[in-house]
């Protein structure tokens, strides 16, 4: 009988092996994705597309916002509120 394949053996398993261990049915890990703005009380998309083009930064009429955008005015909002405070 074969020895079963420990981390202290083999430290990296091939995608194969960590894809068999997944339960049937659900998804492989994903990276973050950034915040939805349609939500109630979000940002207004009109606004921040407008602020985005004021900016410089090419900015789509529909379909989602580029993350470029979404980081500029995350760091404009952030400075707003150091100078503010």
């Amino acid at each position: 009988m074969l020895e079963p394949i420990t981390p202290t053996v083999r430290p990296h398993r091939s995608r194969w092996e960590a894809n068999a261990e997944r339960p049937v049915g659900a998804r492989p890990p994903t990276a973050p994705r950034l915040p939805v703005m349609s939500r109630p009380g979000g940002l207004d998309t009109r606004e921040l597309r407008a602020w985005g083009r004021a900016q410089g930064i090419e900015v789509p009429d529909r379909g989602r916002l580029p993350g470029e955008l979404l980081r500029a005015w995350e760091r404009a909002t952030e400075e707003a509120g150091r100078s503010a405070g």
